[in-house]
C-alpha cells in the first residue's frame, strides 16, 4: 500500500490579477523566459497567503509583459508527472479582490496546510502558468523543490555560454553547491527537454558538451541538475545555456566566368568572385595562393573580387 505522505505532498495558490498598467499599445502577454526556478524552500520553512504580500512568493508581473488597460488572468496545471495525481496536490485560484492585491502571485502551499503553514514533504514539481488577456496568451514554466532541512539549497554554474563548433567533450561551465554535506554528486535530471545535448563530468565537477553546436540552427538550450550530498540529501535547478556564434569559416568560392575571349589582352576582366559562408555581413578578399591547380597562377591576377 502506498501511504499518502510517501510522495511529493504540496500545494500551489496562484492569485489571479485584475489589471495592469503601461503606457504601450494593447497586445498579448509575454513571457519574459521559457522557465524559472522558484526560491529554494526548505522542510520546516514557513508560509502566509494572508499577507497582502504573501510570503514566499514569486510575483508574476516581474515574468510577464503586459500591456496597457488590458485585464490579464492567470491559470496553473502541472506539467511534471508524477504531479497530475489530485490526491497529493491541490491548485487553489483566486482573485485579487480577497488580499487586496495589485498584481498575481505564485506562491506554494502544503497539502496538510491552509492558508498558513509548514511546509512538511519534500520534492520537486513543475508548473506552467499561462497568462491570458482579451488579445492572446503566452506560458512559463515554475519548478518547485522542496528539500530535507540541511541539505543543499542551490547549485552554481561559472559559466553558461558554449561557442559553436566546440566539439563534444568541451568544458561549459564548473558546478558548486551550496549547504549540504560534501562531497556531491551532480546529474541531469528529468525537466526540460535537451539534456542529452550535455554530460556532466563527476571527477572535475563540471559541466560538458556531449555533441557539436551550430549557432545557426539552435542558440539556446535548456537543461536541469540535481547534486546530491553525502547524506542523499538532493537539489535540483534549471539551467539554459547559450551557443556563442563564432566566425565560420567561408565554405566555398563562385567565379561567375570562367572563359576569356584569345588576344584579350592583360588586365582584362574574366569574372567576379562570390563566396558562400554561413556567417551574414562578413567580407572577403581573394588571393591567388599555391596548391592543387596551380599551374597557370601566373597567367592572372585578382582585383578585388
Amino acid at each position: 500500500m502506498i501511504k499518502r505522505h510517501t510522495l511529493l505532498a504540496f500545494g500551489f495558490l496562484l492569485f489571479g490579477l485584475a489589471g495592469f498598467a503601461q503606457t504601450v499599445d494593447a497586445a498579448p502577454p509575454v513571457a519574459t523566459s521559457a522557465s524559472l526556478d522558484f526560491p529554494p524552500i526548505e522542510v520546516g520553512d514557513t508560509y502566509d497567503s494572508t499577507l497582502v504580500e504573501p510570503t514566499p512568493v514569486i510575483d508574476l508581473f516581474d515574468h510577464f509583459e503586459v500591456s496597457d488597460g488590458v485585464t490579464c488572468g492567470f491559470d496553473c496545471t502541472y506539467t511534471s508527472d508524477p504531479m497530475s495525481v489530485p490526491d497529493f496536490v491541490k491548485i487553489d485560484q483566486g482573485t485579487t479582490s480577497g488580499n487586496g492585491l495589485n498584481e498575481g502571485w505564485f506562491q506554494p502551499q502544503d497539502i496538510d496546510g491552509g492558508d498558513t503553514g509548514t511546509y512538511l514533504h519534500p520534492g520537486t514539481a513543475t508548473f506552467t502558468v499561462t497568462a491570458t488577456n482579451a488579445d492572446g496568451s503566452d506560458s512559463l514554466e515554475i519548478t518547485v523543490s522542496i528539500t530535507e532541512a540541511g541539505g543543499p539549497t542551490d547549485i552554481a554554474l561559472t559559466s553558461q555560454n558554449v561557442d559553436e563548433n566546440s566539439g563534444a567533450g568541451a568544458t561549459v561551465g564548473g558546478l558548486s553547491t551550496t549547504d549540504g554535506t560534501s562531497p556531491y554528486t551532480y546529474s541531469l535530471v528529468a525537466g526540460f527537454g535537451d539534456n542529452g545535448a550535455f554530460q556532466i563530468n563527476n571527477t572535475t565537477e563540471e559541466l560538458e558538451t556531449a555533441q557539436d553546436f551550430d549557432f545557426e540552427t539552435k542558440d539556446s538550450y535548456s537543461i536541469r541538475i540535481e547534486t546530491k550530498d553525502s547524506a542523499g540529501l538532493t537539489y535540483a535547478k534549471s539551467f539554459t545555456i547559450s551557443v556563442t556564434d563564432v566566425n565560420d569559416g567561408p565554405t566555398d568560392i563562385a567565379l561567375d566566368s570562367q572563359d576569356i575571349d584569345e588576344n584579350s589582352g592583360t588586365g582584362a576582366a574574366v569574372g567576379t568572385f562570390s563566396t558562400t559562408d554561413e556567417d551574414g555581413g562578413d567580407t572577403f578578399t581573394y588571393a591567388l595562393v599555391a596548391g592543387t591547380g596551380d599551374t597557370d597562377n601566373a597567367s592572372f591576377q585578382i582585383n578585388g573580387d
